[in-house]
């Protein structure tokens, strides 16, 4: 694109183009009428000084309207928009030299698109050169323009842009994603994880280099609290692209099963070495991550930069045995009796999204105003009473452990102590 002139430059050239040609035509009369030009200017000769103006005025003017095209093509220029967006791609293999004929997927993780009818009238899949590059086209779009529909989700014209070049993994590598590329003007670390701080598309093309990564050996075993192994238990792992649906659900990568063996022993071969998430029950209470014991599912495993493997421990509880039990009276110290309780589920104890198992369970009072309740895990969300029909996110960790809870309620329902 050719560069903007500042905006004083066209009046500088306009000024400078007059004094020559003022100076051009003063020196073509002074040739002419050199014996008499100081004279003839000072007495205003008629003839000398119409033929003077007369040739000046029509340089002034011709010059001037070239100054002006030459200005409106210096606006056009520098209010031009590029038809496109550019990203610039670089894969190295895990030596850090350039990798060839690796296959880069163009990834949707954007809401609005997770589930809807795929075009394939645009190019989603591309293949490294001899260097190791090759370059993403992206539809130019209007951030605020808030489109509503899919009917033609071609790349970047979603909101934001949500998508990621995905390399999966071989034998000779775990794979590589890039961070989110948004069509967005927030600054990089806006939508920063575990993929890195986000590429946000511009005027100007954009750059990123990924790196194909050496994959880790996962291995672990399930166990009860007690110790006693857990066999044919079913474990998951799988990384995440970060969808922002209600669910969680919509962007997960790389999923991988498995089952324990008779000793509740796991293993999981070239994971990709960054954040991955791990399943493995709802009544996973307890974690013991590289031989540190955490009171929680760890549901989100971090990875060292330099690890080269891990070792993990899911210990679960047998059956419903965490007691939750009390009595509801009103002011008078009378049992209420029939009331609806609810207890707020959620494992694990510290959610993360939607995705996390979060849910209500309910007991009504007797005739004593007493109730109880088993959880599986030991931590409550919340204990609430009466109609509780919305499931609002939890953004706190469970505070509430097993034991005896009264409360007391005024004559409106609502809790006192």
């Amino acid at each position: 694109m050719r560069k903007q002139m500042p905006p004083n430059r066209p009046i500088f050239t306009i000024s400078c183009g007059i004094a020559a040609k003022v100076w051009i035509v003063y020196s073509r009369l002074r040739k002419i009428q050199r014996p008499w030009l100081i004279v003839q200017l000072i007495s205003g000769d008629g003839k000398f000084m119409q033929s003077f103006v007369k040739i000046l005025l029509g340089q002034i003017g011709l010059l001037t309207f070239i100054a002006f095209l030459g200005t409106l093509s210096v606006q056009g220029a520098g209010n031009s928009q590029p038809s496109e967006r550019l990203l610039h791609v670089h894969i190295l293999d895990p030596k850090g030299k350039p990798a060839s004929g690796i296959v880069a997927e163009l990834k949707t993780a954007d809401r609005a698109e997770i589930g809807l009818p795929h075009r394939m009238d645009y190019q989603t899949t591309y293949v490294t050169n001899r260097d190791g590059k090759f370059t993403v086209r992206f539809d130019l779009h209007d951030f605020w323009d808030r489109q509503t529909t899919s009917t033609n989700p071609l790349p970047g014209r979603d909101k934001l842009g949500g998508r990621y070049l995905v390399v999966d993994p071989s034998t000779t590598h775990s794979g590589a994603v890039s961070p989110r590329i948004v069509n967005s003007p927030y600054p990089d670390n806006y939508f920063r994880n575990e993929w890195g701080s986000a590429i946000p598309l511009g005027s100007k093309p954009s750059r990123v280099t990924m790196r194909l990564r050496k994959g880790i050996e996962v291995e672990g075993v399930v166990e009860t609290l007690e110790g006693k192994p857990v066999p044919n238990h079913s474990v998951q792992i799988q990384h995440d692209l970060h969808a922002g649906t209600h669910t969680g659900y919509g962007a997960e990568l790389w999923t991988t099963s498995t089952e324990t063996d008779r000793k509740g022993r796991f293993h999981f071969h070239n994971v990709h070495p960054v954040q991955f998430e791990m399943a493995a029950g709802g009544s996973w209470v307890e974690t013991i991550l590289n031989g540190k014991s955490i009171k929680d599912n760890v549901g989100r495993i971090p990875v060292a930069t330099d690890a080269k493997s891990m070792s993990i421990v899911v210990r679960l509880s047998e059956g419903k045995k965490y007691r939750y039990y009390g009595r509801v009276s009103n002011e008078a110290g009378k049992p209420v009796t029939g009331l609806r309780i609810s207890f707020g589920v959620s494992n694990p104890r510290r959610p993360g999204d939607y995705e996390d198992y979060q849910d209500f369970e309910h007991v009504e009072t007797d005739s004593d105003g007493k109730y109880q309740y088993f959880n599986d895990v030991p931590w409550l969300r919340f204990i609430k009473f009466g109609k509780t029909d919305f499931l609002p996110r939890a953004s706190a960790e469970s505070q509430l452990p097993p034991g005896k809870y009264d409360y007391v309620l005024n004559s409106n329902g609502k809790t006192i102590r």
